[in-house]
């Protein structure tokens, strides 16, 4: 994987652990890469077509409204956009 899609993964990782974290009210390292996004973290649909229009925006790209539900863990979404991240929206 280049390096600007390994930046783009780390960042879209943090990016949703966070707001995971901040919806189920826990602390940022009780939500692992691993965990399914529905089963484990409890989202709902409308949580997950929320979170996807935040990868959007944050992110500079667009994903179908069923990407978390087709890639259930924080590191399979990170893994399937990475590459697709405009680079503008990575920090260096």
């Amino acid at each position: 994987m280049p390096s600007d899609d390994r930046a783009a993964r780390a960042e879209i990782v943090s990016f949703l652990r966070g707001r995971v974290a901040e919806k189920i009210r826990q602390p940022t390292e009780q939500v692992l890469e691993t965990g399914h996004l529905i089963r484990d973290y409890g989202l709902t649909s409308l949580d997950a077509v929320v979170l996807s229009g935040e990868l959007e925006d944050r992110f500079g790209l667009e994903l179908e409204p069923t990407t978390l539900f087709d890639l259930p863990s924080i590191g399979r979404v990170a893994d399937a956009i990475a590459d697709r991240v405009a680079p503008d929206r990575v920090a260096r």
